[in-house]
């Protein structure tokens, strides 16, 4: 698809700047809602450098002076859009204690999700990872509030889970570091770097309950 291409227009944007006689400050921030919510999907299809404002504003129904309101350029969209999906990795802060260990991981990696659930979040995790050019800026952003947010929410879900006994682990940031390392790989990097794998080896539910059930023996206690 050409970056030039446009959708139409989106229809819940344009029914908001429709509206007349709700409260300004909550059609504000629905409106921002789904601004981002549709220019995810432009990023998706057409990646960081291919997504233009105006192509995001084309596909809004809006004007760019209401685009530029909300988000001044894009790279403070792009920031917006991994605060905001930054639970695509993993489902934190949250309380598993009534499931076990595996089932536990299995739901705050999202490794439960349907197939088309799951190639959809891969999909935004290779713009946020794989597809975002490299420049100090967003190298930064993705750091800031992709990595380390979602490192401290692991970090913080691991040390509850020691005190509680449910896992043993000598260090704990570690640990947190290399569930975040498997879930990145398993989600953007093996489909892309095992061409000798089957297509469907890392979408595949059964494959990612028995990658949860290693995991978790490996951090039981003994």
């Amino acid at each position: 698809m050409s970056p030039q291409t446009s959708k139409p227009a989106n229809r819940k944007i344009v029914s908001i700047c429709n509206r007349r006689g709700r409260p300004r400050i909550n059609d504000d921030c629905e409106l921002k809602s789904a601004i981002i919510d549709a220019a995810l999907r432009i990023f998706v299809d057409h990646q960081y450098a291919g997504t233009t404002m105006d192509l995001v504003a084309s596909h809004c129904g809006i004007s760019k002076r209401t685009l530029y309101g909300y988000f001044p350029s894009k790279t403070s969209l792009f920031k917006e859009m991994i605060d905001t999906h930054r639970t695509a990795i993993i489902a934190l802060p949250g309380n598993y204690d009534h499931l076990p260990l595996e089932e536990a991981l299995m739901e705050i990696c999202r490794f439960n999700q349907t197939e088309e659930e799951f190639a959809r979040q891969n999909a935004i995790l290779r713009v946020f990872f794989m597809e975002t050019p490299a420049t100090e800026e967003l190298d930064e952003m993705i750091t800031e509030h992709g990595g380390v947010n979602t490192h401290t929410l692991l970090t913080d879900w691991i040390t509850d889970q020691v005190e509680k006994g449910r896992i043993e682990t000598d260090d704990v940031s570690a640990a947190a570091k290399i569930l975040i390392d498997m879930m990145i790989a398993v989600r953007v990097a093996m489909p892309l770097t095992c061409p000798g794998v089957p297509e469907s080896f890392s979408n595949d539910l059964k494959y990612r309950k028995t990658l949860m059930k290693v995991i978790a023996r490996g951090l039981s206690p003994r």
